[in-house]
C-alpha cells in the first residue's frame, strides 16, 4: 500500500474517530425491546444511497435470496442467464471462463461490485464470473444503461452488484451437502447472527467434479473444485455511525481444453481471488451523511500445459485494484437530496510469464447526482469528472425521469447518459502487441419504459426500448497474418438498440409465474455486419408452486436465439432452450431434501462455438438448519 493509501486510510479512522468524539456515546443504544420495521424492499445499485425499488427510475432486476433458494442456484452465473437483456457467454461446463454482456455491449462494458469492491480484471477489462458462487449472498442488481456516471470507466452497459447478507437474529446457521452427475460434490457451511452492537455472516463451501469435456471435439473429462469463503461483519459504534467489513475468497482448479478442432488438452488453470470493502458510514447531521470506503481485490491466475510448445497455456498473471470512495449525502427538504463524491483508484497487472510487463494506471474522479422526488415525478440528474494517469480527463452525464401515477398503478420513465470505457493494460501496453495512444471507448444511450401493475400487485408488466451509439470501439487489429502480429486501435462504431419486456403474475398463494423477452439488433457501423454472440432474440420463464407449506417447485426455461460466433469468418451458432426443474421439500423445521434436474430435455447447445455443454444432469441432496 502507498503513501496515497496510507494517507486515504488514514482519513477513515480521523473521520471514525470525530464522530465517536462529537456523539459522546461509546456503544449502541437501541433499545433491545423496539420491533423492527418492515420496510419495503430497497435498491442501492441504481443511486449509491438506499431508495425504495418503486422509486427507481433506472432498469433493474433484483435477484433476492428467496429465488436463489427456490430454484437452487449455486453459482451467480446461473443466477444472471435469465436476466432479461443480458447475456452469459461461458467456454465449456464448471470454471469455463464467464462473461456478462448487457444490451449488446461487450462484457468489459459491465461493471461488476460485490459489496461496492469493483472487481473487473485490470488486464483484460471484465470480470470472469467462472467460480463466483451465490453462497452468503443477500440478493444481485443488475442495472442496465451507462452508469459511468457514478462508477466510471466500464459501466458502458450497466452495472452488476452482488451484496453480502447481514447477520440478523440469534446464531443461526446450515449444513447443506449435495450430489450428483458427473461425480460431482458440494458442501457448504452458513452462519449468521446479530447483537445490539454486531451483525455477521459467515459461509465456506466446496464443490468438486469430474466435469464432461469442455471441448466439443474432446473425449476425457476436465475436472473442477471450488473453494469459497465469504464473511461480512457490522459494527454498531454508535446508533448512527456503522463500521462496516466484508470479504469474498476463492481457490479454484480447472482442467481446460482448447475448442475446436484441438480438442483434448491437458491445461490446469488455478484462479485465486480476493476482494474486501471496509466502510465507515455515520449521520454527521440530521441532513448530512457520510460513508467513507475503502476496498481491495486481487486476482492471480496461473497456467500449466506440459504438451503445449508455444506456452499459450503456460502463465502466471498477477493483478490487484485498490480504491477509496468518500461519499456525501446531503438533503434539502423532504424532496431533494444531493450526493457528492470522490473516488481514487489504483489498477495494478503484472504477467510473469512476460517480461517487462509490470504496469499501473491511476484514476482520480469527482462526482454528483442530484435526486428530485416531488411526487408524482422523479428526477434524478449527475455529473462525474474523471482524470486517468493514461488518457486524461473524460466527463460523463446522465438524466433521469419518471411519472409515478398511483390512481392506475403505472410508472412511465426515460433516460439519457453517456459512458465511457478505458482501455485495459493488455490494451495500452502488453509486450508487441499493446497500442499507448487509444483513447477510451464511448457512449450514447437513450430509453423509454412503461411499468403497470394490474389487479392490485398482483401482474407486473415492464416494457422497455432502448438505443446506444458506441464511439471509437477498440478492436485488434491484425497486420501481419502469417506471423499473427498487430495492435488494438480505435476504428470501429456501433449501434445497438432492442426491447426487453417482462411480466410477473402472482397467480394465488400456491402459483406464481414470470416471463420476459428481449430483442436486440447490434451493427457495426464501419462494415455493416452484426455484432458476434449477441442473440437477437431471447426469452426466458419461471412458473413457482408450493402446492403445501412444506414443498416447493420451480420449472424455469430459458431460450436463446441464433447468433454470429465470429461475424468475420460468418460462423453462425444456432437457436437453443434449456428447461430445469427444481424442488425442496421440508422433513421439518430443521431439515430439508431438495433435488433439481439442470437440461431436463437433455438438448445439444453451445454457448461458444467449439465449447461443450452439459446435457440432463441431476443432483440432490440434503441441508440442515439450526
Amino acid at each position: 500500500m502507498d503513501t496515497r493509501f496510507r494517507f486515504k486510510f488514514g482519513l477513515l479512522l480521523f473521520s471514525f474517530g470525530a464522530t465517536l468524539i462529537n456523539s459522546g456515546v461509546s456503544k449502541a443504544e437501541t433499545p433491545a425491546d423496539l420491533e423492527p420495521l418492515m420496510l419495503p424492499p430497497v435498491i442501492v445499485t441504481a443511486t449509491k444511497i438506499e431508495i425504495p425499488r418503486h422509486e427507481n427510475a433506472a432498469s433493474a432486476t433484483v435477484i433476492d435470496a428467496k429465488t436463489i433458494e427456490e430454484k437452487q442456484l449455486r453459482t451467480v452465473v446461473d443466477a444472471l442467464r435469465s436476466v432479461p437483456g443480458l447475456d452469459i457467454v461461458q467456454t465449456g461446463g464448471p470454471g469455463g471462463t464467464a462473461s456478462a454482456q448487457i444490451r449488446g455491449g461487450n462484457s468489459a462494458h459491465t461493471l461488476v461490485l460485490i459489496d461496492g469492491v469493483q472487481v473487473n480484471s485490470p488486464t483484460l477489462g471484465q470480470y470472469n464470473f467462472a467460480n463466483l458462487t451465490t453462497d452468503n449472498i443477500e440478493r444481485i442488481e443488475v442495472i442496465r444503461g451507462p452508469q459511468s456516471t457514478l462508477y466510471g470507466a466500464d459501466a458502458v452497459g450497466g452495472v452488476i452488484q452482488i451484496f453480502t447478507k447481514t447477520g440478523k437474529g440469534p446464531l443461526s446457521g446450515s449444513f447443506l451437502v449435495e450430489g450428483g452427475s458427473f461425480d460431482s460434490y458440494r458442501k457448504s457451511l452458513n452462519l449468521m447472527g446479530a447483537s445490539e452492537q454486531i451483525d455477521y455472516s459467515f459461509s465456506a463451501s466446496r464443490f468438486d467434479t469430474d466435469g464432461f469435456s469442455k471441448a466439443e471435439a474432446g473425449s476425457e473429462r476436465d475436472g473442477y473444485e471450488n473453494t469459497s469463503l465469504s464473511s461480512r461483519i457490522g459494527l454498531h459504534l454508535t446508533e448512527t455511525a456503522l463500521l462496516d467489513w466484508s470479504m469474498r475468497f476463492s481457490d479454484a482448479k480447472a482442467d481446460l481444453d482448447e475448442s475446436f478442432p484441438i480438442g483434448d488438452n491437458v491445461a490446469v488453470q488455478e484462479n485465486v481471488a480476493f476482494s474486501s470493502a471496509l466502510s465507515f458510514s455515520s449521520q454527521l447531521l440530521d441532513t448530512w451523511k457520510q460513508k467513507l470506503q475503502f476496498s481491495y481485490q486481487q486476482e492471480d491466475s496461473s497456467g500449466k500445459d506440459v504438451a503445449d510448445l508455444t506456452n499459450f497455456n503456460n502463465f502466471k498473471i498477477e493483478t490487484q485494484g485498490q480504491q477509496f470512495d468518500w461519499q456525501h449525502d446531503l438533503s434539502f427538504g423532504q424532496y431533494n437530496q444531493l450526493s457528492v463524491g470522490y473516488e481514487y483508484e489504483e489498477l495494478e497487472g503484472k504477467n510473469k510469464s512476460t517480461p517487462g510487463f509490470d504496469k499501473t494506471l491511476r484514476n482520480n474522479a469527482g462526482y454528483v447526482l442530484n435526486q428530485l422526488r416531488l411526487a408524482p415525478v422523479i428526477f434524478n440528474a449527475g455529473l462525474r469528472y474523471d482524470d486517468s494517469s493514461q488518457f486524461g480527463d473524460k466527463t460523463t452525464y446522465k438524466a433521469e425521469l419518471a411519472y409515478l401515477h398511483d390512481a392506475t398503478n403505472s410508472k412511465i420513465r426515460s433516460a439519457y447518459g453517456t459512458g465511457f470505457r478505458a482501455p485495459t493494460l493488455n490494451d495500452l501496453y502488453f509486450p508487441n502487441f499493446g497500442n499507448p495512444n487509444l483513447k477510451p471507448e464511448e457512449s450514447q444511450s437513450f430509453e423509454f419504459g412503461l411499468e403497470q401493475k394490474l389487479m392490485g400487485d398482483a401482474v407486473h408488466f415492464t416494457a422497455t426500448y432502448f438505443h446506444t451509439h458506441v464511439d471509437e470501439l477498440i478492436i485488434f487489429v491484425i497486420t501481419d497474418f502469417v506471423n499473427f502480429t498487430g495492435q488494438p486501435e480505435n476504428v470501429q462504431k456501433a449501434k445497438i438498440e432492442g426491447w426487453e419486456l417482462g411480466t410477473t403474475w402472482t397467480i394465488s398463494k400456491k402459483v406464481s409465474l414470470a416471463l420476459d423477452y428481449t430483442r436486440t439488433d447490434t451493427q457495426n457501423k464501419s462494415t455493416g455486419a452484426k455484432l458476434s454472440r449477441r442473440p437477437k432474440h431471447k426469452a426466458s420463464g419461471t412458473l413457482t408452486l408450493k402446492p403445501i407449506e412444506a414443498l416447493s417447485v420451480s420449472l424455469d426455461f430459458r431460450y436463446v436465439g441464433k447468433r454470429f460466433n465470429d461475424t468475420a469468418n460468418n460462423i453462425r451458432m444456432n437457436d437453443y432452450t434449456v428447461v430445469n426443474l427444481a424442488s425442496a421439500y421440508d422433513i421439518t423445521k430443521t431439515v430439508q431434501v431438495f433435488g433439481r434436474i439442470e437440461n431436463l430435455l437433455n438438448r445439444d447447445y453451445q454457448e461458444v462455438n467449439g465449447f461443450a455443454t452439459a446435457g440432463f444432469s441431476a443432483y440432490g441432496g440434503f441441508q440442515v438448519s439450526f
